[in-house]
């Protein structure tokens, strides 16, 4: 797509993320092409890479040096030579392939396909912070598998392995910000969501995944989890949304497992939590 001059160029690049490569003139009206490689650049991050391609007919150079300090990849001259200009296209899209195969390793759980911790934890403090500024309701559901260190021992690490990769299909579609955490223990921030609705959602992923049937030494094996639930209150960081919901998940644990909590149905004694008091919670367990 082609833009009149450099500012709206830099207004498309702002408001659509899917766009990767910028062939830019330096000599632009209004905001100068130097300006538009450096605007690109402050663009890009963990999750977007850009490939800026300047042109110019100047042959100085100092205006080559400019223009790859100022963010450019790559420097062609102007008017440009079609065969040139294809390979230099052809490379572009080379290094933003590797670029996204770059970030897809950096930033998935290798097992499961969703977001690893270190990258949940950033898109979720980053949504959190956009649901608070905009007044929007979000929570968030932490799930940990039922006594998974039996099925490991029991049945083999392969077999745990087909466990994680299934409770990891069953939160990680439609575009859902979920992540694992780190062994069998998982994450969902819901924007949109009140504690109560996400504690029925939160219920619907623990009964299919209670259904599921699992085949381990020729047998039929049935794997449940526990999950902890807790709303955003005004001012909250992600960190003490995952404390409160890590908290609920503990009461889930220690009233009987396989059943979901909700962060204010929990009285705690302190910050640690209070066994006796979590173990006391009238918990209805739904059947699988």
């Amino acid at each position: 797509m082609a833009f009149r001059d450099g500012a709206e160029a830099l207004e498309r690049l702002k408001t659509d993320e899917t766009l990767e490569l910028v062939v830019t003139a330096l000599e632009l009206p209004g905001l100068g092409g130097l300006e538009l490689c450096w605007q690109a650049r402050t663009l890009t991050s963990q999750r977007r890479q850009l490939y800026v391609i300047a042109m110019s007919s100047s042959h100085d150079h100092r205006r080559l040096s400019e223009a790859l300090d100022s963010g450019a990849d790559d420097f062609i001259s102007k008017p440009p030579n079609p065969y040139e200009l294809s390979a230099r296209l052809r490379a572009a899209e080379r290094w933003l392939a590797a670029q996204r195969e770059l970030m897809l390793l950096a930033t998935r759980d290798g097992l499961t396909g969703i977001l690893n911790r270190r990258a949940f934890i950033d898109q979720a403090s980053t949504a959190l912070d956009n649901a608070q500024y905009e007044h929007t309701p979000a929570s968030v559901i932490m799930i940990d598998i039922d006594h998974f260190k039996r099925i490991n021992d029991r049945f083999g690490h392969e077999a745990g392995d087909r466990v994680i990769q299934q409770l990891g299909s069953l939160i990680g579609g439609d575009g859902a910000l979920a992540g694992r955490l780190g062994g069998e223990e998982f994450a969902i921030l819901t924007v949109g969501l009140r504690e109560a609705e996400a504690t029925a959602e939160a219920n619907a992923i623990r009964c299919a995944f209670a259904a599921t049937e699992f085949r381990c030494d020729g047998s039929p094996q049935f794997v449940t989890a526990s999950f902890g639930v807790a709303e955003a209150s005004d001012g909250d960081c992600l960190s003490e949304l995952l404390r409160r919901a890590d908290h609920a998940l503990y009461a889930a644990k220690a009233s009987g497992r396989n059943r979901v909590i909700a962060a204010t149905r929990i009285r705690l004694a302190d910050d640690h939590g209070d066994a006796a008091a979590l173990a006391s919670i009238d918990s209805d367990r739904h059947a699988a």
